[in-house]
């Protein structure tokens, strides 16, 4: 009987966090559109992400979770630039616009380090280096 009461107690505890992950989202993304807004700026895929979760003491010295959310905006249609909210529990720290466009392609898959080979027709096996042996 504890044991059902104990894990119906946990499936309210992790509906409730979720519904307050969800709700911090939506503000997040509120204050994402409002910064796009005021900069005249273009709100790209109408999301933001999730990137760092953490615990933090606001000014009264309570601990709170410390939300970072990432999106994308473009000023011209054509550079895709990063922003940024910081929420500290329910209450907004940041909500910044970056000026650095960020990378489209993820720099680390160069074609040297993939070891992709020019497509041309070899007269014998190919080694690793791309030359017919």
């Amino acid at each position: 009987m504890w044991i059902s009461f104990l894990v119906f107690i946990g499936i309210l505890g992790f509906i409730g966090s979720w519904q307050a992950q969800m709700r911090a989202r939506e503000y997040a993304l509120e204050l994402a559109k409002n910064s796009c807004k005021a900069s005249n700026a273009q709100l790209l895929d109408e999301t933001v992400s999730l990137h760092q979760i953490r615990l933090k003491r606001n000014k009264a010295g309570k601990i709170c979770l410390q939300r970072e959310y990432r999106f994308d905006y473009t000023l011209d249609g054509k550079t895709r630039c990063r922003g940024r909210v910081l929420l500290l529990g329910k209450k907004e720290i940041l909500s910044k616009l970056e000026a650095i466009p960020s990378q489209a392609s993820d720099t680390r898959f160069t074609p040297i380090q993939a070891k992709i080979l020019p497509f041309r027709p070899q007269k014998g096996p190919v080694n690793e280096s791309g030359k017919s042996e």
